[in-house]
């Protein structure tokens, strides 16, 4: 077959036939090692199939990397597989996001979702580097970090943590400083 004049259809019938050649040869493998080791019965040997060997099976079977005997002699050796102490990771420059706590990324959100509803989502950015904008941002961050210094934990407009509040100023001004940058 020529693969200029070929359809789609003698492919299939080509790697189908090139298939069930080459699981013949490893039944009739699988059979013939199984007679020396004289470990089959007739009945057995008539339902043996490549479905119901185990990789033992295979090994036995198939020799060397388990292909059909006319290769085996070329075949490549199994391969061995050296066991590893500890697995390697090499992240050891990358910043260790598992030290921030959960609390503090839930918390940040949950304020940043609060905001997107009373102004939109990321409104903030609609400022486009306006240094009047930075500085209300940075000043209401100050608002709730002295708040929380004298002792109120929860801010009074949306009742949820102050300092969650001036993680969120914290957040806007550094998404600010990337998009102007």
């Amino acid at each position: 077959m020529s693969i200029n004049n070929a359809k789609p259809c003698d492919w299939d019938r080509d790697l189908s036939a090139r298939r069930d050649r080459y699981l013949a040869n490893i039944d009739a493998e699988r059979i013939r090692a199984a007679k020396a080791k004289q470990t089959l019965t007739r009945s057995e040997e008539i339902t043996m199939s490549i479905n119901d060997a185990t990789p033992s099976d295979w090994e036995q079977t198939c020799g060397k990397a388990c292909v059909p005997s006319k290769y085996a002699e070329t075949a490549p050796s199994k391969p061995t597989i050296e066991p590893v102490a500890t697995a390697k990771k090499f992240d050891q420059d990358k910043p260790d996001v598992s030290l921030v706590c959960p609390e503090f990324i839930l918390g940040t959100a949950d304020i940043l979702t609060f905001g997107a509803r009373k102004y939109g989502k990321r409104n903030y950015l609609e400022s486009k580097g306006d240094q009047d904008y930075y500085d209300r941002l940075y000043a209401a961050l100050q608002r709730h970090l002295l708040a929380y210094a004298a002792g109120e934990l929860l801010d009074e407009e949306s009742g949820k943590p102050h300092l969650f509040h001036a993680a969120a100023n914290l957040a806007m001004l550094t998404d600010l400083g990337a998009h102007n940058a």
